[in-house]
């Protein structure tokens, strides 16, 4: 009897955590969704995250709330959600400094720790060079590298940045990683200024940074990172067009612990869908100079984890990590 009560007792503590748990779930969101940005105020990451707070309370029947916590690259954000109790209250605005983290540094975090709900946007890298430059596309670049071995030298702004990644992704893509050397400048517009004044022969930047120099003439573009052009610059062929699976873009987009369970998963897929795929966020984001690139949450889930695969393998190619 005892044995029966004893067995009675825990089937009852499990079944009121199961309809707790499922409770939680029903009623959520019960108080203010929080949306952590790795980055510091002001910054790019924290003004994109906040396009996302007009019309959210509509959508979830709560407000969202924007806090930033700044440090390690983007690393200390990320590992503090990934230690926070997965019920949805608290989301993580990511960018390609999630999956590359865990390849650089110690961090509190695996890339598998998360699921994705959404992307927001996603930014092709260029590589750019000099005006005078005796080549004009990626294959006659690769070509001037191989006849010149060790000689041709490539910015970017700094050892581990998204940039450093990207770039390093398009020469590994074009099996030139071991023939060019990187230079770390501590700012995009240093590296374009090296370039302009014939310092260094290449660049890795985003458009918006040299549309000016790409207009006056003063620098082109030999390929783009992706699998679509650019709509700025609709004459330049991607890397893939020319041959080389240079897929890495740079992204910013809202995960969660993986651990959340599915009711709210779907709940906050379907709202983010809501409103990055509305009118209203598409024209504030354009304005913002970041238009909106929707990706579904499964999708950029096997994104990121196929991008974490990517990193592992540039790590050992550009000798950076821990």
């Amino acid at each position: 009897m005892k044995r029966y009560l004893l067995c009675l007792a825990i089937g009852i503590c499990f079944l009121t955590v199961a309809f707790a748990g499922y409770a939680t779930a029903a009623e959520y969101p019960r108080k203010p969704i929080e949306v952590i940005v790795p980055y510091g105020a002001g910054g790019g990451s924290h003004l994109a995250s906040e396009l996302l707070v007009p019309g959210a309370e509509e959508v979830f029947g709560q407000p969202l709330k924007i806090t930033c916590k700044p440090g390690a690259g983007g690393s200390l954000g990320a590992s503090y959600v990934a230690k926070q109790k997965p019920d949805g209250y608290k989301l993580l605005y990511a960018t390609l400094a999630l999956p590359i983290g865990p390849h650089i540094a110690k961090v509190g975090y695996k890339v598998s720790d998360f699921i994705a709900i959404a992307q927001a946007s996603d930014i092709a890298q260029v590589i750019a060079v000099g005006k005078d430059a005796p080549y004009n596309n990626a294959k006659e670049f690769v070509d001037y590298v191989k006849a010149h071995p060790g000689e041709i030298t490539w910015a970017h702004p700094g050892a581990g940045s998204s940039l450093n990644f990207l770039g390093a992704d398009a020469m590994f893509r074009m099996g030139i990683i071991k023939d060019v050397k990187g230079i770390p400048f501590k700012s995009t517009s240093q590296g374009i200024a090296a370039v302009l004044g014939g310092h260094i022969n290449a660049i890795s930047t985003f458009v918006p940074a040299i549309i000016e120099n790409i207009k006056s003439g003063d620098l082109k573009i030999i390929g783009v990172s992706g699998s679509k052009r650019v709509p700025e610059i609709p004459d330049v062929p991607t890397f893939h067009e020319q041959g080389y699976d240079a897929m890495l873009t740079s992204w910013r987009g809202i995960v969660m612990h993986k651990d959340t369970p599915p009711e709210i998963v779907k709940f906050l897929r379907e709202g983010f869908e809501k409103i990055i795929t509305s009118e209203d966020y598409g024209k504030r984001a354009t304005l913002f100079g970041e238009p909106p690139s929707f990706t579904p949450g499964d999708e950029f889930t096997n994104v990121i984890a196929k991008q974490d695969e990517i990193m592992a393998d540039i790590v050992k190619e550009i000798g950076i990590g821990h």
